[in-house]
């Protein structure tokens, strides 16, 4: 009875600011309009993933950031906020410039990513979507690093610095910004020296978290002289007031699933919750079953049995569960965020409630909040 109250009021907020055809619409959309899925998740566990390189390459990172010209920040867009590496930006000197990229930008649907990079713009910070893998918006980001800043002396020329949580493509943009160079040199001017000296060795890249261990550089072009330093992806801090925060890194492949307790079959069932919350069945379309589910032990039996993946005769819900997580990460179930991205409604509250936070003086208004002042500058519904 009570996820039934919950799944009316669920629905009802959904539809009850729509018109009657709009409302139409809707029931059109939603294919199992009578399904109950869950309204609470269990977080038995607050996984944390540290390894010892990640303290050297914290240290090394520490001392090579403020010889670099420009700072690149590499997130996952399925998580634009939950991947966000502050405790490495945090630390950086004043004055360093640095550029977000929401790299696997089209594992999101485009209103979704628009929405994050104007979000994560509206801090005074520049982002730029990205699709790394299939060098889409990646040019951007050299000529974004060019308008930015100037080289001190040229003939040392350019240094970047890419940082980011682990398994978040951040090699893979620096592959993919050397693809670019060497391509237009290929097709530009005959004679060009744009990558005269440069390697095409390719910066390492796989699957799993960890796969750069060590601090490297990279050469990305002659004319100008652009150099990059690709490190190793450090995790942050643990964080038990927000469980939810590393189960989301756990089901993007961020986080390795051995860190939970429950293991890979825990962070299949958050999937699962997600997927079912927020009405999106493309997977009942992909594995052929009749209608959705909340028992992902029974799911994840039926794909293995599927697979044909036995064991002592019965069906290994391992292979079941590994699948599914590999099809949601490829985007195989439609696109799909994670973290909640603010309207623009709520981005002008949070615009009033970050005047309402600043302190006064050179960087902040001229009087605390709550003065003549303070009010008469904010909007109607929060002075």
């Amino acid at each position: 009875v009570a996820m039934r109250a919950a799944h009316r009021a669920t629905r009802h907020r959904h539809v009850r600011h729509c018109s009657v055809r709009e409302v139409g619409r809707v029931e059109r959309l939603d294919p199992f309009p009578h399904f109950l899925h869950r309204t609470e998740f269990n977080y038995m566990d607050s996984p944390h993933y540290w390894r010892t390189e990640m303290a050297k390459s914290r240290l090394a990172i520490g001392k090579k950031h403020s010889d670099c010209d420009f700072i690149i920040e590499v997130r996952d867009a399925r998580v634009p906020f939950t991947s966000a590496q502050h405790e490495l930006t945090h630390v950086m000197r004043p004055g360093t410039r640095r550029l977000v990229i929401l790299n696997k930008s089209d594992l999101v649907s485009p209103r979704i990513a628009k929405r994050s990079r104007q979000a994560i713009r509206d801090t005074g910070v520049p982002c730029l979507l990205t699709v790394a893998s299939q060098n889409r918006g990646v040019g951007h980001i050299r000529q974004a690093a060019l308008e930015a800043v100037r080289p001190k002396w040229k003939s040392i020329g350019m240094w970047m610095m890419v940082i980011g949580l682990p398994n978040v493509g951040k090699s893979t943009v620096i592959n993919s910004m050397k693809e670019l160079a060497f391509s237009a040199s290929k097709y530009g001017q005959p004679g060009n020296k744009l990558v005269h000296g440069v390697t095409r060795t390719p910066a390492a890249t796989g699957p799993l978290p960890g796969t750069t261990l060590h601090l490297m550089h990279h050469q990305i072009s002659n004319t100008p002289r652009i150099y990059i330093h690709d490190t190793p992806g450090v995790m942050l801090l643990k964080d038990k007031a927000d469980p939810e925060r590393n189960l989301k890194l756990c089901a993007l492949g961020i986080v390795p699933e051995y860190q939970l307790k429950g293991g890979a079959m825990i962070v299949c069932d958050y999937v699962l919750y997600r997927l079912n919350m927020a009405r999106q069945f493309q997977y009942v379309d992909v594995l052929g079953i009749k209608e959705p589910t909340n028992d992902v032990k029974w799911l994840t039996n039926y794909i293995a049995a599927e697979q044909g993946t036995y064991q002592a005769g019965l069906a290994r819900p391992g292979a079941g569960i590994d699948w599914f997580l590999k099809q949601f990460r490829e985007g195989n179930f439609g696109p799909f965020c994670l973290d909640h991205i603010p309207t623009p409604e709520e981005l002008e509250r949070l615009r009033g409630l970050r005047y309402l936070a600043e302190p006064p003086g050179p960087w902040g208004p001229a009087e605390y909040p709550g003065t003549s002042f303070a009010n008469k500058h904010l909007p109607e519904e929060m002075s």
